[in-house]
């Protein structure tokens, strides 16, 4: 079957977020971010330990309310509270949690079967996610609870698969994954966005070299976090008001810093 080509302008913008706050209780975990992220385009974010990463990713699933700002993701509006509105945006979202939110009393294969029929996937893209995933008929067989960390993974990634998504926000997915199970996510995540796909993914992990292909037509940023000074595929690290412009390639590929709720790097 392969990924659906999702039809996108190279230049629009999947998301654009201007000065956002957002509080967990009377915490600003994320406090005045500004970040375009292009359709067709991977963004890496990095950042110590409640920084604001899996804040970042739970907006933009349309999960958290904010407390000012303004953007749109997915050309919804983030100040639009319709009720209708934030399902059609949540519908458009494939997010993966730390916590896979899969039933433990279920097999994987009835897993996936129920996801795909509360999001309305085809069979085949169901069996797409299971082939990407390299999920054998004995792991679909398996009960939830029975299957490893990594096994737990792969079978909620295979569930993100098959929503056909138009925005990946994906939270550590190598979390618990053998080098095997890496690589494939990598590509999984090539691929997406070669199909036009948009994602948006946590890692602590330094992100490999070759997977970092931005291609730069035209760059105004600050300073670069290691060397003052920004390169193709490089960490391009300028304030978090922005006041740059970077003009990405379809399935190009960048990193972007979260520090104190802020983002560096931005374009």
């Amino acid at each position: 079957m392969g990924f659906a080509k999702l039809a996108f302008l190279a230049m629009e913008l999947a998301v654009s977020l201007r000065s956002l706050v957002v509080l967990l209780g009377s915490f600003p975990a994320l406090s005045g971010v500004d970040l375009d992220i292009q359709s067709g385009e991977i963004v890496y974010v990095r950042g110590a330990n409640g920084a604001g990463k899996t804040t970042l990713l739970r907006f933009c699933a349309g999960l958290l309310n904010f407390y000012s700002g303004e953007g749109q993701v997915l050309g919804f509006d983030i100040r639009d509270a319709n009720s209708d509105t934030r399902q059609m945006w949540r519908t458009q979202v494939g997010y993966l949690g730390h916590e896979t939110r899969l039933y433990p009393d279920l097999t994987a294969q009835e897993n996936l079967a129920f996801l795909a029929k509360l999001c309305r996937a085809e069979m085949a893209a169901l069996q797409y996610g299971v082939e990407r995933l390299e999920l054998s008929q004995e792991l679909l067989a398996t009960r939830v609870g029975s299957l490893s960390a990594g096994q737990r993974r792969r079978v909620a990634l295979a569930g993100v698969v098959l929503r056909s998504p138009k925005l990946w926000l994906l939270d550590e997915p190598h979390a618990s994954l053998d080098s095997r199970g890496r690589s494939c996510v990598d590509q999984l995540i090539v691929d997406a966005a070669k199909a036009g796909a948009t994602l948006l993914v946590v890692t602590h992990e330094p992100v490999a070299h070759e997977l970092l292909e931005a291609v730069p037509a035209d760059l105004s940023v600050g300073e670069s976090a290691a060397s003052g000074s920004a390169t193709a595929g490089s960490e391009a690290a300028g304030s978090a008001s922005g006041g740059s412009a970077i003009a990405c390639a379809p399935g190009s590929s960048r990193l972007v810093e979260l520090s104190g709720g802020a983002v560096k790097g931005n374009r």
